[in-house]
């Protein structure tokens, strides 16, 4: 028996670019944005906790670059996170999900069905206030989730698993 192992033309490969993705949920917008509050109002009250503890930092000038540095960082998250939102979206195919997400540095994943071995649907205090959950993909060798698509609708997300479980399902009887 004699080995062969063809060349492949690679622009005949399927392009993950081109494949229409679907984006979150529009609320999920809402959830980012009140995970940006709570993180400002947090890191407003350790800056100002630090100004009046800490005696060398009791001056205008701290007061003012303290002021000014909070609100330069806090107003970049607040456009960070309107920008990153609109990235966020994903496919299901025939034998694989995609999940884009990222601003600045986009990443894309391209999880096959046949490696996850497991997939759940979560929701936090904020997803549930606006019907959201969020579906985390499992595959072997790792504890964690490979990745984690927030913001769908939680009746889509569910499906998705669903979906999932019966793609995978006979591959783990096996």
């Amino acid at each position: 028996m004699e080995f062969f192992n063809a060349v492949i033309d690679t622009a005949l490969l399927p392009k993950v670019e081109e494949t229409p993705l679907q984006p979150v949920a529009p609320a999920y917008l809402q959830v980012l944005r009140w995970n940006w509050r709570i993180a400002a109002v947090i890191s407003l009250a350790a800056i100002a906790a630090a100004w009046y503890f800490v005696p060398f930092l009791h001056s205008q000038q701290w007061a003012m670059f303290l002021g000014i540095g909070w609100f330069i960082i806090t107003a970049f998250r607040w456009l960070w996170v309107a920008q990153s939102f609109k990235k966020k979206a994903y496919a299901m195919r025939q034998h694989d999900i995609i999940y884009r997400s990222g601003w600045i540095i986009q990443e894309t994943q391209v999880c096959p069905f046949n490696r996850i071995q497991h997939c759940s649907v979560s929701s936090g205090l904020f997803e549930r206030r606006y019907g959201l959950a969020s579906l985390s993909l499992y595959t072997a060798g790792t504890n964690e989730a490979d990745f984690t698509i927030n913001g769908l609708d939680e009746a889509t997300a569910v499906t998705i698993r669903d979906f999932i479980l019966q793609k995978i399902a006979p591959a783990n009887n096996e």
